[in-house]
């Protein structure tokens, strides 16, 4: 079963895909950074991140995807478009796919035991919890921390 981290974002959008073996090991299928050009028409890389996402999702079908809780602050307009990049996600899935947002307070807090963590803090415990050596950007960890949050709180319904 596959279990997708989704930290999203349209600029750069980091995604986990975590395998959860039936003895209930887990296991690093793929991490990776989708990104778009800044200088294309935004509608033009919301299609590039679905085609990309879409080619993932049909070599990792997923059976839950956990994201990242869409946080706007005073940037209305961002938030608006990274809500098109996830409706765009959401999309290519399979219906039965259960999908769950997560708050990042709640998945740093889970981690590194402080919800005001930072990169560093969450990149050190993770590797530590999974016993790995990780050479990713803040994006994919984020996505894996999410992914590794989401598993562990639901572990008995994904076994």
């Amino acid at each position: 079963m596959f279990v997708y981290g989704i930290d999203p974002g349209y600029d750069r959008l980091g995604i986990s895909v975590v395998e959860i073996g039936v003895s209930g090991k887990i296991s690093i299928k793929d991490l990776l950074l989708l990104h778009s050009s800044k200088h294309k028409d935004f509608f033009r890389r919301i299609q590039k991140i679905n085609a990309d996402f879409k080619n993932l999702v049909q070599k990792y079908l997923p059976s839950y995807i956990f994201m990242e809780d869409l946080y706007w602050g005073r940037n209305v307009s961002t938030a608006l478009r990274v809500g098109m990049i996830i409706g765009s996600l959401i999309s290519v899935v399979p219906e039965n796919t259960k999908i769950y947002k997560v708050h990042p307070s709640s998945v740093k807090k889970y981690i590194t035991g402080n919800g005001k963590a930072g990169k560093k803090a969450i990149l050190f415990s993770l590797e530590k919890q999974l016993n790995i050596k990780l050479n990713a950007v803040d994006d994919v960890v984020d996505a894996l921390a999410i992914a590794y949050y989401g598993i562990k709180l639901n572990f008995k319904e994904l076994l």
